[in-house]
């Protein structure tokens, strides 16, 4: 396992991960793990769901060849 140290952190922050620890019954180090992991969890969801969005709603939009691409692109500089 690798060991981290967090600089300049507000005393007041300090002190509410503290009484969250406190709260959650578990030491400073294993709540800030849990917040980090929470934290990284929460984005790994979301970003399943933009992708689930994505696949669901991409036929929505017409299929663009490399040619009408290219074609858009050369009536774009007339």
């Amino acid at each position: 396992m690798s060991t981290y140290t967090i600089k300049l952190i507000s005393p007041d922050l300090l002190q509410r991960i503290k009484i969250r620890a406190e709260r959650n019954k578990r030491s400073m180090n294993q709540e800030i793990l849990y917040i980090l992991e929470s934290a990284e969890s929460e984005n790994l969801a979301s970003n399943s769901q933009l992708l689930s969005d994505i696949r669901e709603n991409r036929n929505l939009f017409p299929v663009i060849s490399f040619g009408e691409i290219e074609s858009y692109k050369i009536s774009g500089r007339e």
